[in-house]
C-alpha cells in the first residue's frame, strides 16, 4: 500500500472482480488514499458477475494490492428487491433495467452504508462516469470513453450519494485503463467483463422468469 495513504481519507472501492473496479482500486491508492475492498455477493454461483468466483478474484487483486477486503451477502435481498421485481416486469411484456436500481439501492446504498461504518468517507467504482461538484450540488456526468459511458446506470443516485463519489477512471478509455492495468501488474487473468445483466445466464432471461414465476 502506498506510504502515504492516510493523507486523504478512507475511501471504500466496489470491487466487481473485474479490471475496471481493480484498476480503480490501484488508482486511489497511489494517490494516498486508505483503500478498503468490498464486493457485494448478490447471486449465486453461476451468474457472469457478484458471485462467489467474482469474491474471489477481487480478493486476489486487493492482496496484490495490499489492501483490505470485505465481502458483503446480500444474495436473499437482491433476490427480493431487483431479480424477482425484474422477473415479474418482465413476464409482464416490459422491459426493466434492474441495474439502476442495484446501483442506487445496493451498490452506493447498501455497500456505503457498511464502509461508513469503518470509517470510509467516500465511495468509488470503476464506472466510466465523471461527477462535478459544484456550490450548488453534484453533477453526474458521461464518461469520456463514447462507447464505455456508464452514466445511463447511475442516473438515479442522489445528491447525497453524489457528493460521496469518486470516479478513478471516468477520464480514461478503456484501451488506456487495460494499458496502465498491465503497467502496475494487476493480477487480471480469469477477469471477466460484464456487458448485460450479471443475473443472466447465456440461455437468457426466461429460464429465470419461469422459476421465478413458478416459485422454485
Amino acid at each position: 500500500m502506498n506510504s502515504s495513504s492516510t493523507k486523504r481519507g478512507r475511501v471504500a472501492v466496489g470491487m466487481s472482480g473485474g479490471l475496471d473496479s481493480s484498476l480503480a482500486a490501484a488508482l486511489l491508492a497511489d494517490q494516498g488514499w486508505e483503500v478498503i475492498g468490498f464486493t457485494l455477493h448478490m447471486v449465486k454461483d453461476g451468474s457472469r458477475c457478484c458471485s462467489l468466483e467474482d469474491v474471489q478474484r477481487a480478493r486476489r487483486v486487493c492482496d496484490h494490492l495490499g489492501i483490505r477486503h470485505y465481502t458483503l451477502n446480500v444474495v436473499d435481498a437482491f433476490e427480493e428487491q431487483i431479480i424477482k421485481p425484474f422477473a415479474a416486469a418482465y413476464a409482464a411484456g416490459r422491459t426493466p433495467n434492474p441495474c439502476v436500481y442495484c446501483n442506487r439501492y445496493f451498490k452506493f446504498g447498501e455497500m456505503f452504508n457498511r464502509a461508513s461504518a469503518l470509517g470510509c468517507t467516500h465511495l468509488a467504482t470503476g464506472h466510466y462516469v465523471r461527477v462535478e461538484h459544484t456550490p450548488d450540488g453534484s453533477r453526474l456526468l458521461r464518461g469520456i470513453d463514447p462507447a464505455k459511458d456508464q452514466s445511463y446506470f447511475l442516473h438515479r443516485l442522489t445528491q447525497q450519494q453524489l457528493q460521496s463519489c469518486i470516479f478513478p477512471i471516468g477520464e480514461m478509455l478503456k484501451k488506456e485503463a487495460r494499458t496502465i492495468a498491465t503497467e502496475k501488474q494487476i493480477p487480471t487473468r480469469g477477469m471477466r467483463e460484464t456487458e448485460d445483466l450479471c443475473f443472466i445466464t447465456k440461455a437468457g432471461p426466461a429460464p429465470l422468469v419461469e422459476k421465478i414465476s413458478s416459485g422454485s
